[in-house]
């Protein structure tokens, strides 16, 4: 079990009042490395063939040529050392489902997701759906080159109170990385 998955399954029982006050979604700020070194001046004046490719964030060199033709790398925009990257992650309330696939043809999903204010290189998102307080199912999902992200878990349904957990791993375009505190959905009644 991996650190994600045992911090949001062990949670201890929590009142519904309890469960009210840890409803705030997570939140990962990073500030990232200054920008790496443009490239060489004379590299647009070589005779020969030049193409130009779009680099994205995160990716601090291209290399690529051959004796008749070079390549000239241009950096895409990347963020002000100054600007704070921040994620917000959401766990959204369960809900049943109908006529879905086997083996659940009527079940319970949560869903969660991250949205970032700018391109992280990768998102590692984890959802747990509980019952009470047991994990009933769990889904890991990793997005790269992105703002958004998202993942959901479902199991067969029962009658019961149901919440959504999620916690995410960013890594952010200077090659830093960050893990958010859980969110957590508000407890869910299902009849």
């Amino acid at each position: 079990m991996t650190p994600k998955r045992k911090h949001l399954a062990s949670r201890s029982a929590l009142g519904a009042a309890a469960v009210a006050a840890l409803m705030a979604a997570g939140t990962l700020v990073a500030v990232p490395a200054a920008e790496a070194a443009a490239p060489q001046p004379d590299a647009a004046q070589r005779a020969g063939t030049s193409t130009t490719f779009v680099i994205p964030p995160g990716v601090t060199t291209y290399r690529a040529g051959t004796a008749s033709a070079h390549v000239t790398v241009t950096r895409s925009p990347s963020v002000s050392p100054a600007v704070a990257i921040t994620c917000q992650v959401t766990a959204s309330n369960p809900f049943r489902f109908y006529g879905g696939p086997f083996p659940y043809p009527s079940g319970v999903e949560g869903i969660a997701h991250v949205t970032c204010n700018n391109v992280v290189n990768s998102i590692d998102l984890l959802v747990v759906l509980f019952r009470g307080t047991t994990a009933l199912s769990s889904n890991e999902r990793v997005t790269y080159s992105t703002l958004t992200a998202a993942a959901d878990t479902e199991y067969q349904y029962s009658p019961g109170s149901y919440q959504t957990g999620a916690i995410a791993s960013v890594t952010f375009p200077d090659g830093s990385s960050g893990t958010s505190s859980p969110a957590y959905s508000a407890v869910t009644t299902i009849p």
